[in-house]
């Protein structure tokens, strides 16, 4: 059993790092969308500054190595905003949600969000193997650090694959 998940664990942080290419369209750049970058971000401005004045929010060191982690191993298709001189988009600084709802989401403009919800329920279930729960972070324990890479990889392939964008495209 042990074997299996760490087979499991290991396929999801391997395909956590691995480019995200069939996901991301060869021009990456909201100018040909219906909103420009411009508007992309002034949306998703809007959208955080509402979140932010409901919802406790806050920088997680956790947070920061896994997006600086799946950067590095995806520099082809994600960035941080003003960092690519070919694009106008970029993604901002990953945050946690202070929030119970296990949850993670992104916003257009760039912003990802992983509710503090989501962190507990990754440390309960992202166990090693033995079914007990592990109570703390630990950026070394491959079970919870897969789950993580999954969950925010996903977010990140939102932006990387212009989902707002072309949800706003369809609308109208």
């Amino acid at each position: 059993m042990k074997k299996k998940m760490l087979v499991a664990a290991l396929g999801l942080v391997l395909s956590a790092m691995s480019p995200i290419g069939d996901y991301v369209m060869d021009a990456p750049v909201a100018e040909a969308h219906l909103l420009s970058s411009a508007q992309e971000k002034a949306i998703g401005q809007k959208a955080v500054n509402e979140l932010e004045s409901q919802t406790s929010t806050g920088y997680n060191n956790t947070l920061d190595y896994m997006q600086n982690r799946l950067l590095e191993f995806n520099g082809n298709e994600l960035w941080m905003a003003g960092t690519n001189p070919n694009s106008k988009r970029g993604l901002e600084r990953i945050k946690s949600a202070h929030t119970n709802d296990m949850n993670a989401f992104s916003i257009a403009g760039g912003w990802v969000y992983v509710n503090d919800g989501m962190m507990t329920f990754l440390s309960q279930v992202a166990t090693d193997g033995s079914g007990g729960p592990v109570n703390a972070w630990d950026n070394k324990n491959i079970y919870q650090m897969s789950s993580l890479a999954h969950v925010v990889a996903h977010e990140f392939a939102h932006w990387a694959h212009e989902d707002m964008l072309r949800q706003y495209d369809k609308q109208r």
